[in-house]
């Protein structure tokens, strides 16, 4: 009889509530393109399993399972559903003989409190007729879901003019990998000059970009 490797190949005609997603590798890896999965389920973690992770994962994570045939996770990419929610895949492994995914992810944007939209702009550098540089700047990203944190503000005088320097910190669900070519404008048209980044290669943690502005 071939009872086991019928239920193994049975995944999308046995389960219900499936759905339909989209899974992408991590940013930077090449050769790799994102592909649609018509069969995906998704559970969510239980609490022994949160618990023998020590903290590893926690209830709010979700496990999304879809056929070894779908296409292959890679840690750091993402899943995504029909309504746009995106979920960072943390831990990828195959199960019911070798036929099914099941992937530990989690859902960046709630966690982190990613509340807003924000539009990434980058410099470009030409020439002048007299030779000296001219900047411009062109949009490279729009409607990126962010959570921008004000932190602090230092007073400072230049041409007997007082302004405040305001620094704070932008939240990312994705790795854009951002430098000092770019600036981040707020929904209410708040430029911020981004000054670093950090969390480049964390897949459990939200990307941040460290950024300062005039007032």
């Amino acid at each position: 009889m071939s009872f086991k490797t019928d239920i193994a190949g049975d995944f999308a005609a046995v389960v219900d509530g499936l759905e339909e997603v989209t899974l992408a590798p991590p940013d930077g890896l090449l050769g790799v393109q994102s592909v649609e999965v018509e069969s995906a389920l998704r559970r969510a973690v239980s609490k022994r399993e949160a618990a023998a992770s020590q903290g590893k994962y926690t209830t709010s994570d979700t496990a999304w399972h879809f056929p070894l045939s779908a296409g292959t996770p890679y840690l750091g990419g993402t899943i995504t559903d029909g309504d746009g929610g995106e979920w960072r895949i943390l831990e990828a492994h195959k199960e019911t003989l070798s036929a099914r995914w099941r992937c530990i992810c989690r859902e960046l944007a709630i966690i982190g409190g990613l509340d807003t939209y924000i539009t990434i702009q980058k410099r470009t550098a030409s020439k002048a007729s007299d030779g000296s540089a001219v900047y411009t700047w062109a949009v490279y990203k729009v409607n990126m879901r962010a959570r921008i944190q004000q932190e602090a503000a230092q007073r400072e005088k230049e041409r007997e003019q007082r302004t405040s320097r305001i620094t704070g910190t932008v939240f990312f669900a994705e790795q854009v990998l951002l430098g000092e070519q770019y600036r981040i404008v707020a929904q209410d048209g708040t430029v911020w000059e981004i000054t670093g980044d950090s969390q480049r290669d964390s897949i459990t943690g939200l990307y941040t970009v460290s950024v300062e502005r005039n007032t």
